[in-house]
């Protein structure tokens, strides 16, 4: 093992279980729009909040002929500040670093694809735990990157705050940023969307919706995409305990890259500001993490 896989095990090791089902590492369709909300756990809307959401996933996507293939593990950091304007509005802004590297979990997945009879999708074809992000003829990444995503800006106004229940509205948009072919487009995007909260007793419910639209980036044609994307979120707590499903929407139009993605994800509260948990993709497979781990923590509040 070299020194960059170890530096990269290390990593994985220090963030601890990354993945929030907010945002699915994915960096082809993050690299045109994101969604990356850290929401916190009892916002005091009295002053300022901020937090951080902690990710590591393996992504492997291969599509039909080997035109695009992403295989890679991916850890990122963001983070979130949100400044109480009035009893009932509050600025965001979030900032996504990130970094992909080849990792060390391809052959423990790959095993346990065989264990339980799931296909592998070709992971064999590739050597393990080494970088291969390509995408036609627009990049061929075969090393490791970092860098940062566009910092997002956002309101978020509460339309109902009710017993039992509440209703947030947002809307913002990413900044034009770097123009980095798979991880960054120089157009910036705007974004709009609903978040819902309904509790009784040990039982929390929470729905989220939003929706972001953009411009095709300089290193891709606008033929091949909608200029828009969704992501929907959903979670069910009780106790510590919780579960959700994450659909995201993808705005390419042809090609296995098209798929709606699917996250299955539970989560455990370890304290009233910190969750930590897992995440698993469902089929089929071709816009999400094959898999990941997520902490988020909101360590400030005044």
């Amino acid at each position: 093992m070299n020194r960059n896989r170890i530096g990269f095990f290390a990593l994985f090791l220090l963030l601890g279980s990354l993945l929030s089902a907010t945002d699915p590492e994915f960096p082809l369709l993050q690299s045109l729009a994101s969604f990356p909300f850290v929401d916190s756990p009892s916002s005091s809307r009295q002053g300022w909040d901020f937090g951080l959401r902690l990710s590591y996933a393996n992504v492997f996507s291969r599509t039909y002929g080997d035109e695009s293939i992403g295989d890679f593990e991916v850890a990122s950091l963001t983070l979130t500040g949100r400044k109480a304007l009035t009893s009932r509005l509050d600025a965001e802004l979030s900032w996504r670093l990130y970094a992909i590297g080849g990792g060390v979990l391809d052959h423990a997945i790959e095993e346990f694809h065989r264990q339980l009879g799931f296909p592998t999708a070709g992971r064999e074809l590739y050597p393990r735990n080494r970088v291969h992000y390509r995408y036609r003829d627009r990049f061929d990444y075969r090393e490791g990157e970092r860098g940062a995503a566009a910092p997002v800006l956002s309101l978020a106004y509460l339309l109902i705050d009710r017993p039992g229940w509440t209703l947030t509205g947002r809307v913002g948009g990413g900044l034009p940023w770097s123009s980095k072919a798979g991880f960054s487009s120089s157009r910036g995007f705007v974004l709009a969307g609903l978040a819902g909260e309904f509790h009784s007793g040990n039982w929390r419910l929470e729905l989220s919706g939003h929706g972001a639209w953009f411009t095709a980036p300089t290193w891709l044609e606008a033929s091949e995409l909608k200029p828009r994307m969704f992501l929907i979120d959903s979670r069910v707590t009780y106790r510590r305990l919780a579960v959700g499903l994450a659909v995201r929407t993808s705005p390419f139009i042809q090609g296995d890259l098209a798929s709606t993605g699917y996250l299955a994800t539970i989560g455990l509260r370890l304290g009233k500001r910190l969750e930590a948990g897992l995440i698993e993709d469902l089929t089929p497979y071709d816009t999400t993490p094959d898999f990941g781990l997520y902490l988020k923590w909101w360590p400030a509040s005044r």
